[in-house]
């Protein structure tokens, strides 16, 4: 009898760095500008200063939370659809 689930989708099911740099490359060039190698760097793997530091450097991203969440899911929903091995039952 199963007791217990883990779910530990974080790069085994979904590259969640690959979805948030499209995220936010597709949200900036909406918006009328390109990010550098220096953001990313700067908040994936960071802690909360050093990510809200590179933040800071671009401000209209912070204006624009709403369309970053929507995008962040509709580009994590899509990695979840196109990717075969998601839906396996490995049960």
């Amino acid at each position: 009898m199963i007791k217990c689930v883990i779910f530990d989708l974080d790069g085994l099911m979904i590259d969640s760095e690959r979805a948030v740099r499209k995220m936010y490359v597709e949200v900036a060039r909406e918006l009328g500008f390109e990010l550098d190698e220096e953001f990313f760097t700067g908040i994936i793997g960071s802690t909360k200063k050093a990510a809200q530091a590179q933040f800071d450097r671009f401000p209209l991203l912070q204006k624009n939370m709403a369309s970053i969440t929507k995008k962040r899911k509709e580009i994590v929903y899509n990695e979840i659809d196109n990717n075969p091995d998601f839906y396996h039952n490995h049960l």
